[in-house]
């Protein structure tokens, strides 16, 4: 049976583990009343693809993908979520739930699509038959990318947690309220109004069709002949606009949502305030990028058109946005101006700006932020969420001082001491500053082992105790859990907090690209090559002009086995970014991985590497001792090898054992690199969190001794 929507094959996929239907078939029964309550929903006949048979049973020959691809693609998907469905060693989780959101956001629909009400539906519509624990919630939450949402029939009691059953002994002694036959009615209509909204857009498509080659009326017989030959002329003319005018013949296309917000303007002829034309600009991308609907490159891919002579035109195909926000500041004693304007990118037509003049006060400036980020999403038609509505009207700080300080240390450029001054200064004058003692926190942070010289003990006492403080001062602030993020993953190895924190900062901000990089280097590092590479690939589509979303590119195709592509998207990048410090570290990473021991040592010579800030030695010694033994210069690679040995008796600020262990391990030493990589654990050096993942010790998997070694730092075997 097909779809009711031609081009699928299903109207809706049950999706369960038969751990939930062998006992007493509650799924087959729920398909059956389903299936009864959708006959009475709809004048149509739907489809239902339903296999009571057990997946798991596939064998190893079966091609598993090619088997579910055509039964997958269907309109709406329902997993039967249990506690044994949240599971990512399942058949039904890998080759079912993750498939069907895979294939769902690349068909002509999407995964999201919208009601007629104004509101957003998935398309995957969740059954919940026990209350999750909350690692499982996570889990799915982390797949769905979005809340955990769904109808429920689930029966509690003092004690008891299970699904609700379609004769329940004792409804009434549910303390979730719900009867049986109410749920499979909300899933029957939530059906109904995906199917609908979806029909409704595959018929709005066929309106727009018929209505460009809308044909033209035949010339009654009582006109005369001077109407016959205009009206031969006109369709003459259409039908030759037809043929030279293709897009004529072209259906209607949603309008395109993509945003650049470029750099505002200084206008006070002052260049040290720089910092606070930047803070505004980064401010209001920071409130669109929580509007749901809006595709915006990061601030990094627009400031580098800061004091560009590039028109409007030629910016929008380079950062490949439709639209272009600009804006100029200029600030007089307590006033303050701002002009905005919406620009077209293609055809430079000018949407919509704004004159605001204000006093330079805290408050005014939110209104200012908020304000320009409400008029974006309502000249582009984007909808905005009453709860992103709120948090973008939120007031951080009612301290002007407060804000002003720390809109200059979100320039990260700073020394670590005028950051840290500055962000002590404005916690100072406002204690509830929850995003000043984050920012602080990022400070701290990358001052310590990952990137500066301060040890881990002295990065933690700091640290820690100002997230505690963030977050108990917002719950929901992006930058408390992104930075809680980073410190789990680098300092602590935790992984499964870090997992938890990066879902949070995507479920706060569903359109933000700045904080793929650090989530795409967890995946990395845990091993989750493939969905890694599904969540890289779709950001840099979207933005390509930061240099860390092509080296994180770069990354993904590495681990997928796509070496090729990986070199490829690196030489591009180099070209791009001549430059580039972060290009240039990870050129000689993957020169090296690929065993183009050569041109590391060429690009190193080119590069003056040993000139870079202190905390990246290690890195070039240890890559470069590698590519000195490996193409026959071992009186070289024993020189940096016993750089990093030395250092490594200093301090393990740039994980100096790590990288000697990787020496070790090409010279064939691993009883010397695994001696070393017992020493990097001790000292808590930050690299080991890629130890899992590594290259550089391939050599030593299956070495009971590294296998141990991992079980310690956190990974599960």
């Amino acid at each position: 049976m097909s779809s009711i929507i031609e081009a699928y094959n299903y109207d809706i996929f049950i999706s369960y583990r038969q751990k939930d239907n062998r006992h007493d078939g509650w799924v087959t029964e729920f398909v059956n009343n389903l299936i009864g309550e959708l006959e009475s929903t709809f004048k149509e006949e739907v489809s239902v693809y339903f296999d009571i048979n057990p997946h798991d049973g596939l064998l190893e020959t079966h091609d598993v993908d090619e088997s579910l691809k055509e039964k997958l693609k269907c309109l709406v998907f329902i997993p039967i979520i249990s506690r044994t469905y949240c599971d990512p060693k399942s058949f039904a989780w890998e080759h079912e739930f993750k498939a069907f959101i895979d294939q769902a956001s690349r068909d002509q629909y999407g995964l999201k699509i919208k009601l007629p009400n104004g509101n957003v539906a998935s398309r995957v519509l969740p059954v919940k038959i026990y209350d999750l624990d909350e690692p499982d919630v996570k889990l799915c939450e982390s797949v769905l990318g979005g809340v955990l949402r769904g109808v429920e029939f689930i029966y509690k009691s003092p004690g008891v947690n299970r699904p609700l059953r379609a004769a329940e002994d004792h409804p009434h002694d549910n303390l979730n309220k719900t009867y049986y036959r109410d749920q499979i009615n909300k899933v029957g209509n939530a059906i109904k109004e995906i199917i609908g909204a979806l029909g409704q857009e595959k018929q709005e498509e066929e309106e727009i069709k018929k209505e460009t080659l809308k044909p033209i009326s035949p010339p009654h017989k009582k006109r005369n002949a001077a109407v016959i030959a205009v009206s031969v002329i006109a369709l003459a003319v259409i039908v030759l606009g037809i043929i030279f005018i293709p897009e004529l013949n072209k259906p209607g296309e949603p309008v395109d949502k993509s945003i650049a917000v470029l750099p505002f303007k200084n206008m006070s002829n002052d260049p040290d305030q720089d910092y606070f034309c930047d803070g505004i600009m980064e401010e209001i991308l920071n409130h669109l990028f929580l509007i749901e609907g809006l595709k915006i490159p990061s601030s990094t891919s627009s400031m580098r058109f800061k004091g560009s002579d590039l028109s409007i035109k030629e910016i929008a195909r380079k950062l490949e946005v439709s639209y272009v926000l600009e804006g100029r500041v200029s600030r007089s004693g307590d006033k303050v101006r701002i002009i905005v304007r919406l620009v077209n990118g293609q055809n430079e037509k000018l949407l919509w700006t704004k004159d605001y003049n204000r006093t330079m006060v805290a408050t005014e400036l939110f209104s200012i932020q908020s304000d320009v980020a409400q008029q974006v999403a309502d000249n582009l038609k984007v909808v905005i969420d009453p709860e992103v509505k709120k948090k973008i009207e939120n007031i951080p700080t009612r301290n002007t001082e407060a804000y002003n300080l720390f809109l200059k240390a979100l320039n990260l450029n700073l020394t670590f001491d005028e950051g840290r001054t500055m962000l002590e200064r404005a916690i100072s004058l406002d204690p509830q500053f929850a995003d000043a003692h984050s920012l602080l926190a990022i400070y701290w942070i990358f001052a310590g082992g990952h990137g500066g010289n301060l040890k881990r003990e002295q990065v933690l006492e700091k640290a820690e105790p100002l997230l505690a403080q963030a977050l108990q001062l917002n719950e929901s602030s992006i930058l408390t859990h992104y930075t809680i993020a980073i410190l789990r993953l680098y300092y602590y190895w935790d992984f499964e907090t870090a997992g938890k924190e990066f879902m949070i900062v995507n479920q706060l901000d569903l359109s933000n690209t700045y904080v793929y990089d650090a989530h795409c280097d967890y995946l990395l590092s845990i091993g989750e090559f493939r969905e890694a590479f599904n969540l890289t690939k779709y950001n840099f589509e979207l933005n390509k002009t930061s240099p860390g979303h092509w080296v994180t590119m770069v990354l993904a195709y590495y681990y997928n086995e796509q070496q090729g592509k990986a070199l490829e998207t690196l030489e591009t990048a180099q070209r791009i970014f001549p430059d580039d410090s972060f290009i240039f570290i990870n050129s000689i990473r993957l020169f090296t991985y690929l065993g183009k021991y050569k041109e590391g040592i060429e690009l190193f010579g080119k590069g003056h590497g040993e000139e870079k800030p202190g905390t990246t030695i290690p890195y070039y010694w240890g890559h470069l001792g590698i590519a000195y033994f490996k193409t026959g210069d071992k009186n070289k690679s024993e020189e940096y090898l016993n750089k990093l040995l030395s250092k490594s008796k200093v301090t393990p600020v740039g994980s100096p054992s790590f990288f000697a262990a990787g020496i070790y391990t090409a010279m064939g030493e691993n009883g010397k690199a695994l001696q070393l990589l017992e020493k990097a654990f001790s000292d808590r050096e930050v690299e080991m969190y890629w130890l899992k993942v590594e290259p550089l010790f391939k050599p030593l998997h299956g070495d009971p001794r590294f296998e141990k070694l991992l079980v310690k730092i956190g990974f599960d075997n």
